[in-house]
Protein backbone atom coordinates (compact mmCIF):
# COMPACT_ATOMS: atom_id res chain seq x y z
CA UNK A 1 0.00 0.00 0.00
CA UNK A 2 1.05 3.50 -0.51
CA UNK A 3 2.51 5.07 2.67
CA UNK A 4 2.77 8.78 0.82
CA UNK A 5 0.20 10.11 -1.97
CA UNK A 6 1.35 12.54 -4.26
CA UNK A 7 -1.99 13.83 -3.04
CA UNK A 8 -4.91 12.72 -0.45
CA UNK A 9 -8.03 13.96 -1.77
CA UNK A 10 -10.86 13.78 0.92
CA UNK A 11 -13.07 11.25 -1.19
CA UNK A 12 -9.92 8.77 0.07
CA UNK A 13 -9.28 9.91 2.91
CA UNK A 14 -13.06 9.37 3.69
CA UNK A 15 -12.50 6.06 1.76
CA UNK A 16 -10.46 5.16 3.86
CA UNK A 17 -11.42 6.11 7.57
CA UNK A 18 -14.69 4.03 6.77
CA UNK A 19 -12.60 1.03 5.56
CA UNK A 20 -14.62 0.69 2.34
CA UNK A 21 -11.88 -0.88 0.06
CA UNK A 22 -14.06 -0.50 -3.17
CA UNK A 23 -14.26 2.94 -3.05
CA UNK A 24 -10.06 3.92 -2.84
CA UNK A 25 -10.26 2.00 -6.01
CA UNK A 26 -11.64 4.87 -8.53
CA UNK A 27 -9.62 7.76 -6.02
CA UNK A 28 -6.12 5.77 -6.65
CA UNK A 29 -7.00 5.47 -10.19
CA UNK A 30 -7.63 9.17 -10.40
CA UNK A 31 -4.41 9.94 -8.77
CA UNK A 32 -2.44 7.74 -10.99
CA UNK A 33 -3.92 9.26 -14.13
CA UNK A 34 -3.20 12.51 -12.49
CA UNK A 35 0.91 11.81 -11.92
CA UNK A 36 0.96 10.07 -15.35
CA UNK A 37 -0.49 13.34 -17.48
CA UNK A 38 2.19 15.64 -15.20
CA UNK A 39 5.09 12.88 -16.31
CA UNK A 40 5.46 11.66 -12.44
CA UNK A 41 5.35 8.07 -13.79
CA UNK A 42 6.93 6.40 -10.51
CA UNK A 43 3.88 7.75 -8.07
CA UNK A 44 1.33 7.02 -11.27
CA UNK A 45 2.44 3.49 -11.61
CA UNK A 46 2.57 3.38 -7.31
CA UNK A 47 -1.19 4.52 -7.43
CA UNK A 48 -2.25 2.21 -9.96
CA UNK A 49 -0.74 -0.69 -8.74
CA UNK A 50 -2.52 0.07 -5.25
CA UNK A 51 -5.92 0.10 -7.70
CA UNK A 52 -4.99 -3.00 -9.18
CA UNK A 53 -4.23 -4.84 -6.09
CA UNK A 54 -7.77 -3.59 -4.43
CA UNK A 55 -9.73 -4.42 -7.43
CA UNK A 56 -7.91 -7.95 -7.55
CA UNK A 57 -8.83 -8.62 -4.40
CA UNK A 58 -12.69 -7.21 -4.94
CA UNK A 59 -12.60 -9.75 -8.04
CA UNK A 60 -13.33 -6.41 -10.21
CA UNK A 61 -12.36 -8.18 -13.58
CA UNK A 62 -13.29 -4.51 -15.39
CA UNK A 63 -11.43 -2.37 -12.71
CA UNK A 64 -8.41 -5.12 -13.61
CA UNK A 65 -8.31 -4.72 -17.20
CA UNK A 66 -8.88 -1.12 -17.27
CA UNK A 67 -5.90 -0.54 -14.91
CA UNK A 68 -3.94 -2.86 -16.91
CA UNK A 69 -3.93 -0.86 -19.68
CA UNK A 70 -2.93 2.54 -17.99
CA UNK A 71 -0.31 0.49 -16.40
CA UNK A 72 1.45 -0.56 -19.89
CA UNK A 73 0.79 3.08 -21.01
CA UNK A 74 3.20 4.08 -17.83
CA UNK A 75 5.68 1.63 -19.04
CA UNK A 76 5.57 1.81 -22.38
CA UNK A 77 6.62 5.33 -21.09
CA UNK A 78 9.07 4.05 -19.57
CA UNK A 79 10.47 2.33 -22.36
CA UNK A 80 9.77 -1.18 -19.63
CA UNK A 81 8.36 -3.00 -23.31
CA UNK A 82 8.01 -6.14 -22.07
CA UNK A 83 6.47 -5.06 -18.96
CA UNK A 84 3.85 -2.88 -21.41
CA UNK A 85 3.30 -5.78 -23.37
CA UNK A 86 2.41 -8.05 -20.48
CA UNK A 87 -0.09 -5.47 -19.12
CA UNK A 88 -1.74 -4.59 -22.57
CA UNK A 89 -2.28 -8.56 -23.05
CA UNK A 90 -3.75 -9.23 -19.57
CA UNK A 91 -6.23 -6.35 -20.16
CA UNK A 92 -6.97 -7.76 -23.92
CA UNK A 93 -7.79 -10.99 -22.51
CA UNK A 94 -10.11 -9.55 -20.11
CA UNK A 95 -11.75 -7.32 -22.53
CA UNK A 96 -12.02 -9.97 -25.02
CA UNK A 97 -13.76 -12.45 -22.28
CA UNK A 98 -16.30 -9.40 -21.35
CA UNK A 99 -17.18 -9.02 -24.51
CA UNK A 100 -15.76 -5.61 -24.32
CA UNK A 101 -15.06 -4.44 -28.07
CA UNK A 102 -14.47 -1.11 -28.00
CA UNK A 103 -12.30 -1.38 -25.18
CA UNK A 104 -10.62 -4.71 -27.17
CA UNK A 105 -9.98 -2.11 -30.02
CA UNK A 106 -8.39 0.43 -28.13
CA UNK A 107 -6.06 -1.77 -26.44
CA UNK A 108 -4.90 -3.35 -30.14
CA UNK A 109 -3.86 0.52 -30.74
CA UNK A 110 -2.22 0.60 -27.66
CA UNK A 111 -0.26 -2.55 -28.80
CA UNK A 112 0.45 -0.83 -32.63
CA UNK A 113 2.09 2.08 -30.53
CA UNK A 114 3.87 -0.66 -28.54
CA UNK A 115 4.76 -2.56 -31.96
CA UNK A 116 6.03 0.51 -33.65
CA UNK A 117 8.28 1.43 -30.78
CA UNK A 118 9.73 -2.02 -31.06
CA UNK A 119 10.10 -1.28 -35.39
CA UNK A 120 7.98 -4.19 -35.53
CA UNK A 121 5.98 -3.48 -38.34
CA UNK A 122 4.29 -6.53 -39.39
CA UNK A 123 2.98 -6.98 -35.73
CA UNK A 124 1.31 -3.50 -35.45
CA UNK A 125 -0.13 -4.05 -38.91
CA UNK A 126 -2.22 -7.36 -37.54
CA UNK A 127 -2.90 -5.26 -34.26
CA UNK A 128 -4.39 -2.60 -36.73
CA UNK A 129 -6.42 -5.06 -38.47
CA UNK A 130 -7.97 -6.17 -35.32
CA UNK A 131 -8.55 -2.72 -33.90
CA UNK A 132 -10.43 -2.31 -37.00
CA UNK A 133 -12.43 -5.41 -36.69
CA UNK A 134 -13.50 -4.50 -32.87
CA UNK A 135 -14.36 -1.33 -33.41
CA UNK A 136 -16.95 -1.96 -36.39
CA UNK A 137 -18.33 -5.00 -34.22
CA UNK A 138 -18.58 -2.22 -31.65
CA UNK A 139 -20.09 0.19 -34.18
CA UNK A 140 -17.53 2.83 -33.25
CA UNK A 141 -16.81 4.58 -36.38
CA UNK A 142 -14.48 7.07 -34.57
CA UNK A 143 -12.17 3.91 -33.50
CA UNK A 144 -12.58 2.54 -37.01
CA UNK A 145 -11.38 6.30 -38.17
CA UNK A 146 -8.66 6.28 -35.46
CA UNK A 147 -7.30 2.97 -36.05
CA UNK A 148 -7.32 3.68 -39.53
CA UNK A 149 -5.24 7.43 -38.81
CA UNK A 150 -2.76 5.14 -36.95
CA UNK A 151 -2.34 2.73 -39.93
CA UNK A 152 -1.45 5.56 -41.91
CA UNK A 153 1.21 6.70 -39.11
CA UNK A 154 2.66 3.38 -39.19
CA UNK A 155 3.15 3.67 -43.00
CA UNK A 156 4.77 6.75 -42.68
CA UNK A 157 7.13 5.77 -40.03
CA UNK A 158 8.08 2.28 -41.91
CA UNK A 159 10.84 3.32 -44.70
CA UNK A 160 9.51 1.66 -48.59
CA UNK A 161 13.24 -1.02 -47.58
CA UNK A 162 11.49 -1.90 -44.26
CA UNK A 163 8.06 -2.98 -45.51
CA UNK A 164 9.56 -5.22 -47.74
CA UNK A 165 11.10 -6.72 -44.53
Amino acid sequence: MITQLPEDPLSLAVEKRIGNRAGMVAPYHQLGRLCESQGRLDEAERCYTTSLAIDENLGNESGIAMTCRHLGRVAQAQRNFTGARQCYLRSLEICERLSDERTTGTLCNQLVSLAVDLRQFDEATRWLVRSVQSFERAGEAAGVEKAKAAFAAVLGVVSPTERQT
